[in-house]
């Protein structure tokens, strides 16, 4: 449903999945499906892979999930959508830096 919802909103606005920057808040086994369903629909477009998740970003409990943050590791699932970048772990601090045009979860 999230994903036929964020490609209805992106053709009615006449723009394209690849073109947006999704922040996820929260990564459990329903958010990541949904990532992995977002890459699919963005491999369609025109990425690869690799440039699919870089437009995904994900945060957990411990903030957002970064490939060597200091609150605690990842899991290998939540490991392809880790990010070489600075451990952040409040919400809107990471809105700021990250500047998600889609936010999805709680």
């Amino acid at each position: 449903m999230v994903v036929a919802g964020i490609i209805t909103g992106v053709r009615a606005t006449g723009q394209k999945m690849k073109d947006h920057v999704y922040l996820f808040h929260g990564a459990g086994e329903a958010a990541i499906g949904t990532a992995d369903l977002l890459v699919m629909a963005m491999e369609e477009e025109g990425l690869t892979i690799e440039e699919a998740r870089k437009q995904i970003w994900m945060t957990d409990s411990r903030g957002l999930i970064t490939i060597d943050r200091p609150s605690g590791g990842i899991t290998v699932r939540k490991a392809k959508y880790a990010k070489a970048f600075q451990h952040v772990k409040d919400l809107d601090q990471i809105v700021g830096l990250v500047q998600p045009t889609c936010i999805i979860g709680k």
